[in-house]
């Protein structure tokens, strides 16, 4: 992982740049699954990209490598060809250890 720098983000937590394949499912209906790449992640949040939009307030879980993050849709934007989701994180699970906010 790749740290970005603090003078491009207003952001108090580090973020880590991530190069990630991930799936991205709704918690709730009409359920929604797609797939999609991990961009970046910091300890309250992460950016996913993906080729469908998912709803600002959907409850999410993202699943990458043995990682699964339980979360929130806080944004998301067209760029380019694909959705950027901004995901608050409310609960992470890393390799089998609980990780909460």
């Amino acid at each position: 992982m790749t740290q970005l720098s603090e003078s491009s983000d207003r952001r108090a937590e580090s973020r880590f740049r991530v190069d990630s394949p991930a799936i991205i499912t709704t918690l709730a209906e009409p359920f929604k699954n797609a797939t999609g790449r991990l961009i970046d992640v910091s300890k309250s949040g992460m950016r996913v990209a993906t080729r469908s939009p998912f709803p600002v307030g959907a409850g999410v879980k993202i699943q990458f490598q043995d990682s699964l993050v339980l979360g929130e849709v806080v944004r998301c934007s067209a760029e380019d060809a694909e959705f950027v989701l901004g995901i608050s994180i409310e609960n992470a699970f890393f390799g089998g250890r609980a990780s909460a906010r």
